[in-house]
């Protein structure tokens, strides 16, 4: 059984990939790791030291609304 202490003091977080909590490897390359959109979280093995840690992804997605310019021609 695997347990995941995100509170724990080399719980990282990194946007441009997976950061080893043990060696700091920066893992960029995730998709081996994640299927499309997979958000769910399991145990992994360090491609550099091979130590395991558990390894988990959230997805925000942000949808923005802005007026229309009424005044202006449209693009032609």
């Amino acid at each position: 059984m695997t347990y995941c202490n995100r509170s724990h003091d080399k719980t990282t977080s990194e946007s441009a990939g997976f950061k080893c909590p043990y060696c700091g490897y920066l893992e960029t390359d995730v998709s081996e790791y994640f299927n499309g959109f997979d958000e769910g979280g399991y145990e992994v093995n360090c491609p550099d030291c091979e130590k395991p840690f558990w390894l988990s992804r959230s997805i925000i997605i942000t949808y923005y609304g802005a007026p229309a310019v009424e005044d202006q021609e449209e693009p032609k």
